[in-house]
């Protein structure tokens, strides 16, 4: 059977690389819960400055941008700010720059609305959060060339904790 046919999941037919997907978002439902918990235990006797949060979670972001500026530097059809077309070097790292803005947004919000409401005893989680926020991204950035499969973690590993961070923070906020 070759990697690229389909394969029957109940009613629907799922390509190798859906399936690398799928397995992707499997693993990045379970191992940010963990890493996350590990690192609030390791922070548990710091005392949380939000600031710090706010300034990781820009990290990824600032990283983007600047490769974006090295790769232009050296590039000179595209050091005038142009698109070349057919560069895919550049076309792959401004796919990167774009869904990292889109998960920072998320996230930042998501750190808006959970820190304040937070209990005394979970005040580094947002710190904890930013921290992973990092390791995935870097994961989604170094794998993305690899395809799909090869990057639904880290892009499933930043996105489930933002979306759990709002929807813990409107349940927090709402009891």
């Amino acid at each position: 059977m070759s990697n690229k046919s389909p394969v029957e999941i109940g009613a629907r037919s799922f390509s190798a690389e859906q399936r690398g997907v799928l397995t992707g978002i499997a693993l990045a439902v379970i191992a940010p819960p963990l890493a996350i918990a590990g690192l609030l235990r390791v922070l548990a006797d710091i005392a949380p400055v939000p600031a710090v949060a706010f300034a990781l979670a820009a990290l990824p972001l600032a990283a983007c941008i600047g490769r974006i500026a090295a790769y232009r530097f050296t590039a000179p059809a595209a050091i005038d700010g142009s698109v070349p077309p057919g560069d895919a070097a550049l076309g792959r790292l401004r796919a990167i720059l774009a869904n990292t803005l889109e998960q920072t947004v998320l996230f930042v919000l998501a750190l808006l609305a959970l820190a304040p409401v937070l209990p005394p005893s979970l005040a580094a989680l947002p710190i904890a959060m930013a921290i992973w926020f990092v390791i995935a991204r870097a994961i989604f950035a170094a794998t993305y060339a690899k395809g799909a499969a090869a990057r639904a973690f880290g892009f499933a590993a930043t996105f489930y904790p933002s979306l759990l961070g709002l929807v813990a923070a409107l349940v927090l906020a709402l009891r």
